[in-house]
């Protein structure tokens, strides 16, 4: 019976602890408005698995298999702190929509392959700024922390400097998966 609740864990929470793989897309049973998004939920569910893959076997590399639209900029940076303590490898392997809050995932790990068809999109964010004047100040100048800490992460993590991304983040910008590969945001093409 434990054969088959793996496979129900693997298919609805994206965990499969025995190939040391972590699944980020539409869960089977999400009743969440974009389920492909990161959520504050998913992220801490993927995070017990990581640190469980980890302490089992701190030597063997784990697999992070994306398709996201993005979501949560917080959880993201979560899960972003764990990659990089992380003991294990981390391999990224993107296909469909990498977007948004996914690529700073996909930036920091140690082996980023996407399939040919893969989809990056990068950008500022977006944030609608609501109530009083001093509130909309606040957000704003902790949308610019955030904005500055995205360059940062891209610039660390690609062939470009942080002027490119401030250049070419005040808008959507989508890109193949060879153009990912050319501004170093991705190692390698999946063929």
């Amino acid at each position: 019976m434990a054969v088959q609740g793996d496979l129900i864990d693997n298919l609805i929470y994206g965990i499969d602890l025995k190939n040391r793989r972590l699944y980020f897309g539409v869960g089977l049973d999400s009743a969440e408005e974009n389920p492909g998004d990161f959520s504050q939920a998913s992220i801490e569910l993927a995070i017990r698995a990581l640190h469980k893959m980890a302490s089992d076997a701190p030597g063997k590399p784990i697999e992070i298999h994306m398709n996201s639209y993005g979501g949560d900029p917080y959880a993201m940076l979560r899960l972003h702190d764990e990659i990089l303590s992380c003991p294990c490898q981390i391999k990224f392997y993107g296909g469909g929509a990498i977007m948004s809050a996914a690529t700073w995932v996909m930036a920091v790990a140690d082996e980023r392959y996407l399939h040919a068809n893969a989809t990056v999109m990068v950008h500022d964010g977006s944030e609608g700024f609501e109530g009083k004047h001093t509130d909309a100040q606040i957000q704003a100048a902790e949308m610019k922390r955030l904005q500055d800490k995205l360059y940062d992460i891209y610039e660390a993590n690609s062939r470009m400097p942080k002027s490119f991304w401030e250049d070419v983040c005040q808008r959507d910008l989508y890109l193949s998966a060879s153009e990912a590969v050319s501004l170093g945001l991705a190692d390698k093409i999946i063929e």
